[in-house]
C-alpha cells in the first residue's frame, strides 16, 4: 500500500496557466485513463528500484527524493512541489525502475498515468511535448548551474546555502526546524561531519542560527541575516 486514499476524474480541477497549458489540448482518451491521486503526510508515493510504471504531475502538497544507503541512513536531497513531474525521466530514457524514493512530506494531490499513456500523450501533443520539454531543461539547467557554483565553494558558503534552501523549502511559520543529521548535512554538502560541526558551532556563535537539544533552528532573521551573509560572500 502507497498510502493512497482518494482516486478521482479531475476534469473539475482548478489548474495553473502552466499546468492548463499542458493539459487544455490533452486528446479524450488520455485524459480518460489519467486519474487524481491524494497522498497522506508521510506516505512513499514510488520506491527506487521498483517497476517505473507510472508518471505523477504534482498538482499541490510537498514531496521529497530520498537518497537510501544500506547502512539505513537515508537523505533528502531535492523536493517537488506543483507542478513538478514526476518518472517522466524513467518514461523518456525508457529505465523501467525509479531512480529513487519520493515521500510525501504534506498532504498531497497529482495527477498519475501509465508511462505509456504519458509517452502516447508526448506523441500526439506538440504543446504538451513542448511544454514538458522546458520544464524539464529548466529544472535540469538550474541544477547543473547549482551543482557549478557548488563546486568551489568551502564548506561554511555550502552550509550557508544549505540553509537558506532548506528555510525556503521547509520553515514553518517563519521558523526552520531542521530535522536532518549532521550526516546528512555532510553528504549534501559534500564534507565530513566533523566540518560540518564546525560550521555550526561557528554559525551558532555568531547567531546565525540557534541549537535546541543539538537541533538547528533558524528563524526569520537569522534566515535574512543568512542571506545577506550569503550575498556578501559571493561578491
Amino acid at each position: 500500500m502507497l498510502g493512497i486514499y482518494d482516486v478521482t476524474s479531475f476534469n473539475e480541477l482548478t489548474l495553473s496557466a502552466p499546468v492548463r497549458q499542458m493539459l487544455q489540448h490533452m486528446p479524450e482518451a488520455i485524459r480518460n485513463a489519467a486519474s487524481r491521486v491524494t497522498l497522506r503526510k508521510d506516505s512513499i508515493l514510488v520506491k527506487a528500484n521498483d517497476p517505473s510504471d507510472y508518471v505523477y504531475l504534482v498538482l499541490s502538497g510537498r514531496m521529497e527524493a530520498l537518497a537510501e544507503y544500506s547502512s539505513g541512513i537515508n537523505y533528502s536531497f531535492t523536493e517537488f512541489t506543483a507542478f513538478d513531474i514526476i518518472g517522466e525521466m524513467e518514461a523518456i530514457t525508457g529505465d523501467s525502475h525509479y531512480a529513487v524514493t519520493i515521500k510525501a512530506q504534506t498532504t498531497c494531490k497529482t495527477i498519475r498515468m501509465s508511462k505509456e499513456t504519458f509517452l502516447d500523450w508526448m506523441r500526439q501533443s506538440p504543446d504538451a511535448s513542448f511544454t514538458l520539454c522546458q520544464l524539464v531543461t529548466k529544472k535540469l539547467f538550474s541544477q547543473i548551474k547549482t551543482d557549478r557554483n557548488f563546486l568551489f565553494l568551502d564548506a561554511i558558503d555550502r552550509f550557508v546555502l544549505h540553509l537558506i534552501a532548506c528555510y525556503q523549502k521547509r520553515s514553518v511559520d517563519s521558523t526552520l526546524f531542521l530535522k536532518s543529521t549532521r550526516q546528512q548535512i555532510a553528504d549534501e554538502i559534500g564534507f565530513c561531519t566533523k566540518t560540518v560541526n564546525r560550521c555550526v558551532k561557528r554559525l551558532s556563535q555568531k547567531g546565525y542560527l540557534t541549537l535546541e537539544r543539538n537541533k538547528i533552528v533558524v528563524n526569520k532573521e537569522q534566515y535574512e541575516k543568512l542571506t545577506a551573509l550569503n550575498i556578501r560572500q559571493s561578491n
